[in-house]
């Protein structure tokens, strides 16, 4: 064997231990820098997307109202078929057409979409005193009258990085950040 073929066969074996252990150095605080961000940029899309499924069922309830010419609610529910007494609108919701426009499903309602309990660091809940504490009701002409008012969703009770959804008396809905006072109570 020759020095030439000796050199090849050298240049043959692969990474030395300080150029793996270098690699590994900087694979480690490209993560420990990345990962952070990374889950904000979660959190950010798991809020942006329960408030969008909010908001597009209640103009999915709203259009419903108009469409038939009489009322359709949203109402918390944690089993998909009544309106809960108690409890928040994390635990899922429902849209049904309300023949009475009580906000409450009565025998001779239909529901209409069924949404599911969100997952456990997010909260959706309105103020105690607030209209829409657990049901909103839109009437045949696409109005809130007797349904204005907020909801706050928070992630981890965290007001800075919530959202408002806020629903008006013209029956029209937007997400809205926080503002002063905001609270994920």
């Amino acid at each position: 064997m020759n020095i030439q073929d000796r050199c090849s066969i050298r240049s043959l074996r692969g990474f030395t231990l300080i150029e793996l252990m270098v690699t590994l150095s900087v694979l480690a605080i490209l993560t420990t820098l990345g990962v952070p961000s990374f889950m904000a940029t979660i959190r950010d899309n798991r809020l942006a997307t329960t408030a969008n499924e909010m908001l597009t069922d209640l103009a999915y309830a709203r259009s419903e109202a108009v469409t038939r010419g009489g009322s359709a609610s949203l109402c918390a529910s944690s089993d998909g078929s009544h309106c809960a007494t108690s409890g928040n609108w994390e635990q899922g919701w429902i849209v049904f057409a309300d023949s009475n426009g009580d906000g409450v499903v009565d025998s001779g309602d239909s529901v209409l979409r069924i949404h599911s309990a969100l997952a456990e660091p997010l909260t959706l809940r309105a103020a105690a005193d607030s209209a829409i504490q657990r049901k909103i009701t839109f009437d045949g002409m696409g109005l809130a009258r007797r349904s204005a008012g907020q909801l706050s969703l928070c992630q981890d009770n965290d007001a800075e990085q919530g959202r408002v959804i806020d629903v008006v008396a013209g029956g029209s809905a937007m997400v809205m950040a926080p503002g002063t006072g905001f609270s994920c109570e």
